[in-house]
């Protein structure tokens, strides 16, 4: 019991319930952080994608794969570039 206390003692907080109480509430929220944590982290490494996948998407995002009107425009730009840096030289 915490009150009353007489003057010049100190109150005796950690012979009570109510210390037991706030340890437990403490570990149990430790414990419910720690397993949500764990939870996002293994959501976390299951979203990555494999190597064999992101190249199939990268060879897909290319314009060039589009059409042959965008082959072209590519191998022209290209074409236009070198023509561009050999000019300077």
């Amino acid at each position: 019991m915490l009150l009353p206390v007489k003057i010049g003692e100190a109150p005796l907080v950690f012979n009570s319930n109510f210390f037991l109480i706030k340890i437990f509430l403490l570990f149990v929220i430790s414990i419910v952080f720690l397993v949500m944590m764990s939870i996002l982290y293994q959501i976390n490494n299951n979203f990555i994608y494999n190597k064999e996948d992101i190249e199939y998407l990268k060879e897909h995002c290319k314009i060039e794969n589009y059409s042959e009107y965008f082959k072209n425009m590519v191998e022209n730009q290209k074409l236009f570039e070198e023509l561009e840096e050999n000019k300077n030289e």
